[in-house]
């Protein structure tokens, strides 16, 4: 067992399933000096856990419930109050590493905030690293766990701080979000399902002239104001998924709607 001597009060937790090209690059990043990793996996068939466990990292496998609930379960098992999360398609800069090494080395007795934000990067599939005006977004992720945590939506998987102040990581985490346009479009169809089920739980099925109008925004937003147009043909390409995914979400809502209808009909009542 590797001592924790030296090492951060931070627990690590990742959720994965079927991340072995993606996770050994993640865990190289924070195995030394995280005094705790933990990797929950819903159900891989390649080497994730052999890999995770190479690294030092404690795994266990749990059944998939959903974003919220399995990020949950994570930050259950972690013994120190700071969890950092991280997905397995997110690697820290040596900026950030700095960054709480000195949070940690400086502060007295804690840092000031009880969470932080952690700008992430994306990485297209064709880059090596993120371009400094890549798309990004600034989740929360390193938080205190007396005063913040994840809130159990099988589809937002954001963390909900109870008390204190939110400060921002410097530096940031590479996003190597897509290995290619196929699974671009793997991950829009599993996504877009969970989506339009979390929508219909909340509320009305959409109307129907957001997909008219929906997509075209969706496609300026990503195109201009998330600069996916500074990649040229693979920006365009990807400003289209991009809609092409927004549509699809509301799309499957109303399907899902008239399926829940139909069902709760009774056969002679329907027509034909």
């Amino acid at each position: 067992m590797t001592s924790n001597l030296g090492r951060l009060p931070i627990t690590v937790t990742v959720i994965v399933k079927n991340e072995a090209a993606r996770l050994p690059k993640m865990l190289e990043k924070v195995a030394p000096w995280a005094a705790r990793i933990i990797v929950v996996d819903s159900g891989s068939t390649d080497d994730t856990l052999a890999i995770a466990r190479r690294y030092g990292a404690e795994a266990h496998v749990r059944d998939w419930t959903g974003y919220g609930q399995q990020k949950q379960f994570a930050e259950s098992l972690a013994t120190t109050n700071w969890v950092l999360n991280l997905d397995a398609d997110e690697v820290l800069n040596r900026k950030c590493v700095a960054h709480l090494h000195e949070l940690f080395a400086t502060a007295a007795p804690e840092p000031p905030c009880s969470a932080y934000r952690l700008n992430c990067r994306l990485a297209f599939p064709f880059e090596d690293e993120p371009r400094a005006l890549a798309p990004d977004n600034s989740p929360i992720r390193l938080y205190r766990r007396d005063s913040a945590g994840f809130r159990p939506s099988p589809v937002h998987d954001s963390v909900v701080v109870r008390d204190g102040k939110i400060g921002r990581l410097r530096g940031h985490a590479a996003h190597y979000s897509y290995r290619d346009w196929s699974h671009w479009i793997e991950k829009l169809q599993i996504y877009t399902s969970a989506q339009a089920a979390d929508y219909l739980d909340r509320g009305r099925p959409p109307p129907y002239w957001r997909l008219w109008v929906e997509p075209g925004f969706a496609f300026f937003k990503a195109y201009i104001l998330r600069r996916y147009a500074l990649y040229g043909v693979d920006g365009f390409v990807a400003a289209q998924i991009y809609a092409f995914w927004r549509l699809m979400r509301l799309a499957k809502a109303r399907e899902l709607a008239r399926l829940r209808q139909r069902a709760a009909t009774p056969p002679d009542a329907r027509r034909v």
